[in-house]
């Protein structure tokens, strides 16, 4: 099937702020008491996302796809985007299975239907493209989902719920500005908004249809597989003298799929871990360092683990997930992390980028005007040799595995021990524990 004038198929997220209704009622729906302010501080965080969001699609056009649609309503964000005409599902259907062979004239050339090796090649390839821009809006709601939940932590509020699903939208052009209404007759939207009541709690949840479509590639199917697994917090035993790393990350556990009806419509959501999702919106640009198109650098040790986890995804034994610690789990990848430090990295060595948005944080904490003058910068860039005591890798237990990239990079001249604690290999469980207890993630 394909999408005409008359009907597309599109996905569409909505990121909610829980409990805001009750927030505004305990402050007698007026802003202007301490109650309302809070709730109105709330709003800003969504305020600050859309900027964020502006911002860097408009600064890396190559990370955003340029169908997606962002709207705010209320306390909410809305995001949609119509997908490729290759994933139209059959009538009748809700997702997309394969290419009917009726179309398959459609899309491929007689060259490439030459043979069957030819058109398994085209066929891979014509997908993967019609899929990344799933992939890019997945990867950025989970980055907005993780600027807004925690911002919502700082604050100690009830958090955000998003729920992402697929469905069919008929345009409408309003007469005044001659512009596609994108949220009218979007039943995407419709099956979100209908989800939402349906799935409780702070998180996020997607429509198990785009999760298959997103798993026909390697890499993809690796991240999801990280993804869906959650880690139980740590229980006191007075019979076991410590916990260590290994334990906490065998323990990781995959959360049931949740049955939604949806206009007459059978519909299966998961709940999603979206630390893993967030690297998504990065994955075609590092695809060709993670198939050895281009070599990478990986000096960085921090983005050499997470390289080696999405290449390698999570081992199985006895049919159940085993997992060694990683540092894909980190969290801290959200909309306050630039899009492209990541391939940067792997291309250089360093990221300009990451550079770039420390200066402007600097010039914003000290209150300069314009650049940093040269006096500073230079006082900035000496060397000055300081005796600071090493930190044994063992010794940071859990901490290690989910610090950000820049605690990291400020930390890798102090550790010291069994570095190779830090290199991912799915095929081999941890032995060496690393000790210390987090509470969970």
């Amino acid at each position: 099937m394909k999408n005409t004038p008359e009907v597309r198929f599109c996905v569409c997220a909505m990121i909610d702020l829980l409990g805001f209704s009750s927030h505004l009622e305990n402050s007698a729906y007026d802003v202007r008491t301490t109650i309302g302010q809070q709730a109105i501080k709330r709003l800003e965080t969504l305020e600050e996302a859309v900027a964020l969001y502006n911002d860097e699609a408009s600064r890396t056009p190559g990370y955003y796809d340029d169908r997606i649609v962002l709207q705010r309503i209320n306390d909410a964000l809305i995001l949609s985007m119509d997908l490729d005409d290759i994933l139209v599902p059959s009538v009748g259907q809700t997702t997309f299975h394969d290419i009917p062979i009726a179309e398959i004239h459609e899309h491929f050339t007689e060259k490439e239907l030459e043979t069957a090796e030819s058109f398994v090649a085209a066929q891979a390839e014509r997908l993967q493209t019609a899929i990344d821009p799933l992939r890019k809006f997945l990867g950025v709601i989970a980055r907005i989902h993780r600027f807004v939940s925690k911002r919502e932590a700082d604050g100690y509020f009830p958090g955000a719920k998003t729920v992402v699903c697929s469905g069919f939208r008929r345009p409408f052009i309003t007469r005044a500005g001659q512009r596609d209404d994108h949220f009218s007759a979007n039943f995407a939207f419709a099956n979100v908004m209908s989800a939402e009541k349906q799935l409780h709690g702070p998180g996020l949840f997607a429509d198990n249809n785009l999760l298959e479509m997103l798993a026909r590639e390697e890499y993809s199917k690796h991240l999801l597989q990280f993804s869906h697994l959650f880690f139980s917090g740590a229980v006191f035993d007075p019979f076991e003298s410590e916990k260590n790393a290994a334990d906490h990350f065998a323990s990781a556990k995959m959360a049931s799929p949740v049955e939604v009806d949806l206009f007459r419509k059978r519909y299966s959501f998961r709940s999603l871990h979206a630390a893993p999702l967030t690297y998504f919106q990065a994955l075609p640009s590092l695809r060709p360092y993670l198939s050895g198109k281009r070599k990478p650098n990986l000096d960085n040790l921090y983005y050499r683990n997470i390289v080696q986890t999405i290449q390698q995804g999570v081992s199985r034994e006895d049919r159940r997930p085993r997992l060694k610690p990683c540092l894909i789990y980190n969290g801290s990848d959200d909309m306050t992390v630039p899009v492209e430090q990541f391939a940067e990295f792997l291309e250089h060595g360093r990221s300009p980028a990451k550079e770039a948005t420390e200066e402007v944080k600097l010039i914003k904490e000290h209150g300069i005007d314009g650049k940093i003058p040269k006096p500073i910068a230079d006082l900035l860039n000496q060397e000055h040799e300081i005796a600071l005591e090493q930190l044994d890798v063992e010794g940071l237990g859990l901490a290690l595995f989910f610090m950000s990239e820049q605690t990291f990079a400020a930390l890798r001249p102090l550790l010291v021990g069994n570095l190779s604690l830090l290199e991912y290999d799915a095929g081999h469980c941890q032995t060496e524990p690393l000790h210390g207890v987090i509470s969970g993630i």
